[in-house]
């Protein structure tokens, strides 16, 4: 049977079991229930939506299994004095309208519709039982019918269609409906029950909650004071004026006002945060003077620095010229913290990338000579249609195989696309630390050689040079799909798919008989003779 999972405001996750004629607000019901909380002031929300609570569980787009979450409502959508017009469809197809409150249960509906049809809907004929509808959901018998309200369905407003008919019920038939009615209603009751205790715990735990809050902002408040009464200017005063006036005495013998206009503009910034943001505008002017070059530009600079600072607001006029046009930084110091030109400057003999070295290609040479049927190893026998039709066994990895890639499509983490690439290539690396390449002659001849997979592709132009003889070596390399290969220094094999192994034709004009190295030729192997040896 389905069933969803209600994660409640106080994260308790609670499982209500559903069919799909069940009302979304029954499954509402039934989770506050459980747990404590007020059907009117919550709602059901997946995905960010909220759920119509008037809905079934067909009709409201959840799967089977889904997890729902239970939200306050700051509004709730329910009132006590809330109306809904309903529409009662009689079984010839007429239909009757009135506004009710959404407290009115389905019997009392009926009893007043009653009165608009002129006979009594709800005491039929003998053998027969009232029903009324709504969204396929069927509510049978006078038990039943007072037990539902709209409220109940999930109306807190709006217009609503019930369908009346007068059932054939057999008495066995009308019993087991009352009593399994009867069972969902002392369901209801037991957990009725629970809600009060619940309740009571989410009341006092919204008070330990509360609490807290209170005494963290107390404390907070506590905290704001005793530093709102500490005068964090004084010692920074103090600190500045030991350490700055001394320094500025002794350099510059009668900057006795430029002291004064910069201890009083020290003392008129008060409170912390003002002297905090002084501070970090002060840094960026300093650097910017520290990191001039020329002298003569940090004269300057000096000189309106210290024009900046005693035009800063004070009792001062404003107006008046400035002192210490002469000041400038010492030579020893500007010299010794700007580096020169050449001091800077990167040496161009520097390698940028690093290579990794070359391994001992211990290169050989096949001969891919013909050989008669019986002794040739290679030759293909015919295969039967039967063997390319897929097998039971073929399908069952097949689908095992799309499985997993659907598992890990499923759990893998939210990574971009270079990431995993990085990550595969770094696994590659691993893996793959040498690479074999075989390179195909005209005359049906193989040179196979080592490589290291992060060589770069201009190492095998360079190998194939080597065993050339005739100058200019002018030559290409292709794939077997005759694709052609790059020379490049900065893409390793790895990179351009040639590891672990490779096949790559050599495409000259000359014969190969012409420029192969005499010395390599003497090496030249069968290449039965090495399928045998490896068998």
């Amino acid at each position: 049977m389905p069933f969803l999972t209600v994660i409640c405001p106080n994260a308790r996750r609670s499982t209500v079991k559903v069919s799909p004629s069940t009302i979304m607000y029954q499954v509402l019901e039934e989770a506050c229930l459980k747990n404590g909380f007020d059907v009117d002031a919550h709602r059901l929300k997946h995905q960010n939506r909220l759920i119509d609570c008037s809905l079934t569980f067909r009709l409201s787009g959840l799967a089977n299994n889904a997890t729902v979450e239970m939200v306050h409502v700051e509004t709730s959508p329910v009132s006590s004095s809330a109306v809904a017009e309903v529409a009662l469809q009689l079984s010839d197809g007429t239909r009757l309208l009135r506004k009710f409150s959404i407290d009115t249960s389905l019997f009392e509906i009926l009893r007043e519709f009653s009165k608009d049809v002129g006979h009594d809907l709800i005491n039929c004929e003998e053998g027969k039982v009232a029903s009324c509808t709504y969204m396929h959901k069927e509510f049978r018998g006078p038990i039943h019918l007072s037990l539902a309200t709209l409220k109940s369905l999930g109306f807190t407003g709006g217009r609503c269609l019930l369908r009346y008919a007068a059932l054939e019920i057999s008495c066995d038939e009308i019993c087991a409906w009352d009593e399994r009615v009867m069972r969902e209603n002392q369901r209801t009751d037991v957990l009725k029950t629970a809600f009060s205790e619940r309740k009571a715990e989410n009341e006092k735990r919204e008070q330990v909650h509360l609490q807290r809050e209170l005494e963290f902002e107390r404390e907070l408040s506590e905290k704001r004071k005793q530093r709102s009464n500490e005068d964090p200017s004084s010692c920074f005063d103090s600190g500045v004026r030991e350490n700055v006036e001394p320094r500025l005495s002794a350099d510059l013998p009668s900057n006795s006002t430029l002291t004064s206009r910069i201890s009083h503009s020290n003392r008129a910034d008060s409170s912390g945060v003002d002297r905090l943001e002084y501070l970090q505008n002060l840094l960026p002017e300093v650097d910017g003077n520290l990191n001039e070059r020329e002298s003569d530009s940090v004269q300057e600079a000096c000189h309106a620095f210290v024009t900046r600072r005693a035009e800063h607001p004070t009792t001062a006029n404003a107006t008046s010229k400035p002192e210490f046009n002469d000041f400038k930084f010492p030579e020893s110091s500007a010299k010794n913290d700007i580096p020169s030109q050449s001091e800077v400057k990167v040496p161009s003999n520097q390698s940028v990338r690093t290579l990794p070295e070359k391994c001992d290609r211990n290169a050989v040479i096949f001969s891919n000579e013909k050989i008669s049927d019986e002794s040739n190893l290679l030759t293909a026998k015919e295969v039967s249609d039967e063997f390319f039709e897929p097998s039971v066994a073929d399908l069952r990895n097949h689908q095992s195989h799309l499985t997993e890639q659907a598992r890990l499509a499923n759990t893998r983490a939210l990574v971009s696309k270079k990431f995993i690439d990085e990550k595969n290539r770094q696994l590659k690396v691993e893996a793959y630390r040498h690479s074999v390449i075989r390179f195909h002659l005209p005359d049906s001849r193989i040179i196979q050689a080592l490589f290291l997979s992060l060589e770069p592709v201009s190492q095998l132009f360079d190998f194939v040079a080597s065993i050339l003889l005739d100058s200019p070596k002018i030559f290409c390399l292709r794939l077997v799909l005759n694709q052609k290969i790059d020379r490049d220094e900065t893409r390793t094999l790895l990179d351009a798919g040639l590891s672990p192994r490779s096949a790559v034709s050599i495409r000259t004009g000359l014969n190969s008989e012409r420029f192969l190295v005499g010395v390599v030729l003497l090496s030249t192997v069968s290449l039965t003779a090495v399928i045998r040896s490896s068998l």
